[in-house]
This record gives C-alpha cells, structure tokens and sequence, in this order.
C-alpha cells in the first residue's frame, strides 16, 4: 500500500514537472514570437503596408503612433463606431479610421470617422490609408474637417518614425 502512495506522489511530481516545463516553453515561445513581431513593425516600409491584411494595419497604426509619442489603441474589431485607433495627445483625443487598400478610398470612410468623432468626442478625425482617395471623399473631408492622409503621407509618417527611432536608441 505504501509502495502504491509512493508511485502516486512520484507521478503527481512528474506531471506537475512536465506541466511546468511546457508552460515554460509556451512562454519562451509567445517571447520570441512578441519581440520578432516589435521588430518587424520597427523596420516596415509601405511595401510591407501593402501586404499586411485590414487588422494588421490597424495594429501596426497604433504602433507607428505610440513611436511618436501619442497614447495609442487600437479599438475592438467590430462595433467600434467607425475608428480603428484612437489616440491621446497634447490636442486632445483623435481617431483614426485606417484604410489599407488596393484601390482609392470613397467618401463612406469619411462618413464613418465623422460619425466615429462625434460618438467619441474627439477633437479631430483622420483617415489613413496606402493608397489615395477619390474626389468625393476629399471633397466631404473638407466639408466635414476631416484629416485625409494618403500614400505619401504615410510614408513620410514612416521616416519620421524612423527617426524618432533612431534617436531614441542614441539617447539609451
């Protein structure tokens, strides 16, 4: 009997082991995985925009902001009321509708953050995207005051996060 109580106790000991040696490798894992991703949003270039789904650019927006110096979220994935990200800063709260296209981007976008400003109670309203935007809805953000960034516009985005990066590693 007691060599029975023995096994048990030595088998409990092994599993909870084993437990704990695949925790372990999940989070060295999760680790490794988390750092090459902060390193691949570091170095992205709007080829690498291009190729990203929806999501994805959502995410990599609130990075690119977080960078140059904004509070940033990414909201939930549906019902978020038209922004994708939302910012704090020195001008108050922004959102951002992001638009990661192939093709120019209409006026319901604009819609969509305008509607997004006034729900949120932000100050303004931007619409990113990587590509450009049809006349309308240049035509409706102007009407609207709404802030259109376009291709160039997110790239010079991008090598001002560039160089903030840079100086920043200077400065540790």
């Amino acid at each position: 009997m007691n060599q029975l109580i023995e096994y048990i106790v030595w088998g409990a000991i092994a599993v909870g082991i084993l437990l704990f040696l695949s925790m372990l490798i999940r989070f060295i894992q999760e680790r490794k995985r988390r750092k090459s991703y902060e390193r691949l949003m570091q170095t992205t270039q709007i080829r690498d925009v291009d190729e990203m789904d929806g999501y994805v650019f959502e995410d990599f927006l609130a990075h690119v902001f977080e960078d140059l110096g904004y509070e940033a979220v990414a909201t939930q994935r549906s019902n978020d009321f038209g922004a994708d990200v939302m910012l704090q800063h020195d001008e108050g709260k922004i959102v951002i509708q992001a638009k990661r296209y192939q093709d120019k981007v209409g006026l319901k976008a604009v819609q969509e953050i305008y509607a997004a400003q006034a729900f949120y109670e932000a100050n303004e309203a931007w619409v990113i995207t990587n590509n450009y935007y049809t006349q309308a809805a240049k035509q409706l953000a102007t009407a609207c005051h709404v802030t259109l960034m376009n291709r160039e516009d997110l790239i010079d985005l991008l090598k001002e996060r560039k160089k903030v990066m840079k100086s920043s590693r200077r400065a540790s």
